[in-house]
């Protein structure tokens, strides 16, 4: 859900589908890092969403460029 939300163009924020971005984010990172200890797996959020469009879109250009907006949405959103 979170890879179509940024590929629509939504980013997080305080506001409308930006604020359920934003908690999407924040309960899947807590939740994956439960795993880590749990587990001991190294699983990152960006990389499960680089699956999602892998394996959704066939264009390979689109596909890159899909590739680092979602990595730079992801990734300046989890280090705030």
């Amino acid at each position: 859900m979170i890879t179509f939300l940024i590929l629509e163009g939504v980013k997080p924020s305080n506001k409308l589908h930006g604020y359920i971005l934003r908690r999407l984010l924040r309960r899947i990172a807590v939740k994956i890092d439960q795993l880590k200890q749990d587990k001991g797996k190294q699983v990152e959020i960006w990389e499960l969403c680089m699956k999602v469009v892998e394996n959704h879109f066939e264009d390979k250009e689109k596909t890159t460029e899909r590739r680092n907006l979602l990595r730079d949405v992801i990734l300046e959103e989890l280090t705030r």
